[in-house]
């Protein structure tokens, strides 16, 4: 869908001998234009078009040992080093007080050792300053050791949702689709004895009835609580699924602003039947579009009906929203 490359006439060619062509351009880095869905692949296609006004035709065109380069690759500017720049101690309240440059919306960690051998993690995700170009971490829990050492390093920023529905239900909504039908089956949140014979990661998950099959005319939802990663840039949603279910019947995941209204579907259909059931825990993953607006991740499961036999359902765990 983006802009061809300059086209090559045929006045330019020299019939029946080969010519070299060589064309440079730029990858768009998202598409569409400013909205925000990065571009993750790109392919070429070579179409060939006789705008002759004669009528002979016979016109043949040749391609031949082609390839494709990227000859460079934008990427974020790497950090400049981690420089110390104050270390304080406090003898009346046996704390020291440690003090490095930062930039706005980067994390730390805090790890201290007393031989460089052995490291006791302290802080695992602290947020620079957002208002200074310096960020301190104060150790309040000193012992009497005779020499003890401190390790900055930048870390990943803690994700906005990382949720294997251990605590069951939590801020997750379910609900019935507008204009939905009832049935005996809802999102359940528990331990799956139908389906998958465990959680994916520990012993809990989040399901189309745990213990039971789902009922023909399912269409239920279930809405995660308000996420909101307004000036974060490249963050990706990530979850582990389980499906069985009947040719046809399934689930899907889209992404609704704060209100309910739908901003994009995530995925194509999750679809039950030969090819689409899993026999194991699946993951999937895409990238979210940058957004200045909270929003809330749905899952949607449909059975159209008319068949008792159905399956087991739809099962989620380990959903996380992060870099």
């Amino acid at each position: 869908d983006a802009a061809p490359f300059t086209s090559v006439k045929g006045a330019d060619l020299t019939p029946g001998e080969w010519t070299e062509y060589t064309e440079t351009g730029i990858v768009p880095t998202e598409w569409p234009p400013d909205s925000g869905v990065p571009v993750t692949e790109a392919f070429l296609i070579f179409s060939f078009r006789d705008q002759n006004s004669d009528a002979a035709g016979g016109e043949q065109i040749y391609v031949d040992d082609w390839s494709f380069n990227i000859d460079g690759i934008a990427l974020d500017p790497l950090p400049g080093p981690i420089v110390i720049t104050d270390v304080g101690f406090n003898d009346a309240e046996r704390s020291i007080t440690t003090t490095w440059t930062s930039a706005p919306g980067e994390w730390f960690a805090v790890s201290t050792s007393t031989d460089l051998q052995s490291w006791t993690d302290l802080e695992s995700g602290l947020a620079s300053s957002a208002d200074s170009e310096t960020t301190s971490f104060t150790d309040a829990e000193l012992s009497n050791d005779a020499v003890r050492y401190y390790r900055i390093s930048r870390a990943d920023a803690p994700p906005f949702l990382d949720d294997g529905f251990e605590s069951g239900m939590g801020d997750w909504n379910v609900s019935l689709f507008d204009g939905g039908t009832a049935t005996a089956t809802t999102w359940e949140f528990g331990e799956p004895s139908n389906g998958p014979a465990n959680a994916h990661a520990g012993s809990k998950v989040a399901g189309t009835d745990v213990d039971a099959n789902y009922a023909p005319g399912t269409t239920i939802n279930m809405r995660s609580p308000v996420i909101n990663t307004a000036g974060a840039t490249r963050v990706g949603l990530s979850f582990w699924y389980y499906l069985n279910a009947l040719d046809g019947e399934g689930g899907q995941v889209r992404l609704l602003d704060e209100s309910g209204e739908v901003i994009a579907a995530l995925f194509d259909p999750f679809i039950g039947g030969e090819g689409g059931n899993t026999v194991d825990w699946t993951q999937a993953s895409v990238r979210l579009p940058d957004l200045d607006q909270p929003f809330i991740i749905e899952f949607q499961f449909l059975s159209v009906g008319g068949d008792d036999d159905t399956g087991a359902g739809w099962f989620i765990d380990d959903v996380r929203i992060g870099k």
